[in-house]
């Protein structure tokens, strides 16, 4: 049986000579990227307020609402209900009773109304197509006629009805007119606005991971080729390799 033979008796280690790993890719300040990322701070900010504009106009909506249905001008059935009119369009009679409201409301009792213009001359009246109702401050209605006044000054409503111990007859404007308008530029405005910050932080992204690329190009190539023994990495953003000494005995 041959004996093993110790290392370095007869043979000896021959050097190895390691070429130096290239360096890493080069970091780029965020300052050679464009455009800024404050950007998408300005994008943050214009869905914010975006936001808080829609709010305002559904918050307004509401209190026109209100105060709509409280302006109403109305009167204890039986009734002779002047209605002071100064912008002409369309109105709406309201019977007011309670349940009228409700999902599944009481049958209310029938309402007889005429309406006559300042000048005495009957109004066409015509019953109310959809279903409008509303309950607020007390006042519980449900539409059920409506009609045109042509011009502005004072219209009179006579309203009767066969049960009329706890029934009341309003007039005032469509509930469309009075806050269509501020909810339709609230969801406009609020749509419009978080829509284009997204727009504007998906093109800041896109421009800046572009530049980001061209800047870490640029660097590269401002870095020196390595030599047969070590690299020589000069200009922003490269990195010096030390060379790896040679092993020998």
């Amino acid at each position: 049986m041959r004996a093993p033979r110790a290392v370095g008796q007869h043979e000896r280690m021959q050097p190895v000579s390691h070429r130096p790993a290239p360096p890493p890719p080069p970091v780029v300040s965020d300052q050679l990227v464009r455009p800024s990322r404050w950007w998408f701070a300005v994008a943050g900010a214009i869905a914010a307020i975006g936001v808080v504009a829609a709010v305002v106009f559904l918050v307004q909506a509401a209190i026109r609402y209100t105060d709509a249905v409280q302006d109403f001008e109305r009167a204890r059935v039986p009734a002779e209900l002047d209605v002071h009119i100064e912008d002409p369009g369309g109105y709406t009679i309201y019977h007011e009773y309670s349940g009228a409201d409700t999902s599944d409301p009481v049958a209310p009792p029938e309402l007889v109304v005429e309406v006559t213009d300042p000048s005495g001359s009957l109004v066409a009246v015509r019953e109310y197509s959809s279903e409008v109702t509303y309950d607020v401050a007390g006042h519980e209605g449900r539409a059920v006629y409506s009609f045109h006044a042509d011009e502005p000054g004072v219209y009179h409503v006579s309203a009767t009805s066969p049960d009329s111990r706890f029934s009341r007859v309003a007039v005032g404007r469509g509930f469309g007119a009075i806050v269509t308008r501020p909810i339709v530029t609230g969801v406009v405005v609020g749509v419009v606005a978080v829509a284009g910050a997204v727009v504007l932080a998906i093109v800041v992204g896109v421009k800046r991971s572009a530049s980001r690329r061209r800047s870490s190009r640029r660097t590269t190539r401002s870095c020196a080729r390595p030599s047969r023994r070590r690299w020589r990495p000069y200009g922003p953003g490269c990195r010096p390799q030390s060379s790896t000494p040679s092993v020998g005995t």
